[in-house]
């Protein structure tokens, strides 16, 4: 494995970790910014990539699809798990982003929070 493999893995998975944290907390954040008054949260560019992103992964879960972030980490590290002797923080990050459910419950949990967010973008609609 070249030197360059641990950096790339370390730089996709805290890409995932963005990604993640975007999606996440995405949405309390135009629950909160609303009523706030702050104009970013109803931003169409943010809203619109946001429904963009939990949409996509739904339909990764729904069609049976493996997350690209998660299979080029596992490819580039070379190993058959992600965060696996990659080191103390990408152990952590793993530890704390990734759970080992039945895929149903990611299923059905990525669906239910999607269904939030396009309510919640029918309730307080991005304006320009």
């Amino acid at each position: 494995m070249s030197r360059i493999s641990p950096i790339l893995a370390n730089c996709i998975l805290i890409i995932h970790v963005a990604f993640i944290l975007f999606v996440v907390t995405g949405l309390p954040l135009v629950w909160i910014g609303v009523p706030r008054g702050w104009h970013w949260v109803r931003s169409v560019w943010f809203r619109r990539i946001h429904l963009a992103a939990i949409v996509a992964v739904m339909a990764e879960s729904w069609f049976g699809i493996a997350c690209p972030l998660t299979t080029w980490e596992t490819y580039v590290r070379g190993t058959s798990a992600p965060g696996l002797a990659a080191g103390f923080i990408p152990y952590w990050l793993h530890r704390l982003f990734f759970y080992h459910f039945p895929l149903w419950m990611f299923g059905l949990s990525y669906t239910l929070f999607a269904f939030a967010v396009v309510f919640t973008y029918w309730r307080y609609p991005p304006r320009r």
